[in-house]
């Protein structure tokens, strides 16, 4: 059974990204978003695993993806990304924005999800 992964089921099976800003360096995403503190306690063996980014990277449970980030002077991050979501090959783009120690991931057509930085 293929599953396709969006914003909030990105994170349950693993999944997505990045910085915001205009002001904001490429390197303000890089680390470990859990969608709650307490899902920064889980190992990546288990589903609800928090997203560890890197520049170029997506990690999480099940999901491994390649990151090509690009923005505009004003606006956020985009993310593009090819991930593998349980073995499905999967194409994705989303909008990624910093604030503090919160991330919000955002998909055409999807509702927004924030995450909390773990470390």
């Amino acid at each position: 059974m293929s599953r396709r992964v969006n914003a909030t089921h990105l994170f349950a099976t693993a999944a997505v990204l990045a910085s915001a800003s205009p002001a904001a360096a490429v390197n303000d995403f890089v680390g470990t978003w859990g969608s709650t503190r307490a899902s920064c306690r889980l190992s990546q063996d288990q589903q609800g695993a928090p997203m560890i980014l890197t520049v170029t990277r997506l990690d999480s449970h099940e999901t491994h993806c390649q990151l090509a980030l690009t923005r505009n002077a004003a606006s956020p991050w985009i993310a593009r990304a090819k991930c593998s979501v349980e073995g499905d090959q999967q194409n994705h783009t989303f909008k990624l924005a910093v604030r503090g120690n919160r991330l919000t991931v955002s998909e055409q057509g999807l509702p927004d999800k924030t995450y909390v930085r773990c470390r």
